[in-house]
């Protein structure tokens, strides 16, 4: 059976989908697109305070490990005699405190942007009408990709994977349809 055919979101012209047969090609090739709604643009928020907040902790982790080495520093130029150098490290250990301490502060800050940036989608997920129900219609289409999977009744083990095969492959085709007529109806209003 030749895979299904699927108008692509940005053209007029058919895209070849993959049979899904992992919930990950399902997602990436039958799911809607996720509408711009409150719900994802506080994700995207959220991806981007993130990243930022895995940057300072790293920074942060690396800061306070050459801190911490700044005694071991000390007692290395002490066993060596050299009190400039005991001082130059302990003038450096004491700015490399300010500015963990700054950093931690950020990174408090940064934290607290992160975790309501996610209530506000939590809470938004449960509320706005048109992030609700593309949700509804992605799990209706999981749903009915599951149900295809688990067709295929008796037989032996060969027989039931080629007739879940053929139920995929025909779930594939159904939904592909579905959604060109869909995006068609979209395309007219």
């Amino acid at each position: 059976m030749a895979l299904p055919l699927a108008r692509s979101g940005r053209s007029t012209e058919l895209v070849r989908r993959p049979v899904p047969t992992t919930i990950e090609l399902l997602t990436a090739h039958y799911f809607p697109p996720q509408p711009d709604t409150i719900v994802s643009r506080n994700h995207r928020a959220e991806a981007l305070v993130g990243r930022h907040v895995v940057a300072l902790r790293a920074e942060l982790d690396q800061l306070r490990a050459h801190h911490h080495a700044a005694g071991q520093r000390i007692a290395a130029a002490a066993l060596a005699g050299d009190e400039a150098a005991i001082d130059t490290i302990a003038a450096a250990a004491a700015d490399e405190a300010a500015t963990i301490t700054r950093l931690d502060a950020t990174l408090t800050a940064l934290t607290s942007a992160y975790n309501a940036l996610g209530q506000t989608a939590s809470r938004a997920a449960r509320t706005d009408p048109t992030y609700v129900a593309w949700s509804a219609r992605c799990r209706q289409i999981g749903a009915d990709w599951r149900a295809a999977q688990m067709s295929g009744g008796g037989g032996d083990y060969d027989e039931r994977a080629v007739l879940r095969d053929r139920a995929v492959r025909g779930f594939a085709a159904e939904l592909a349809a579905r959604l060109d007529d869909e995006m068609a109806a979209t395309a007219r209003r």
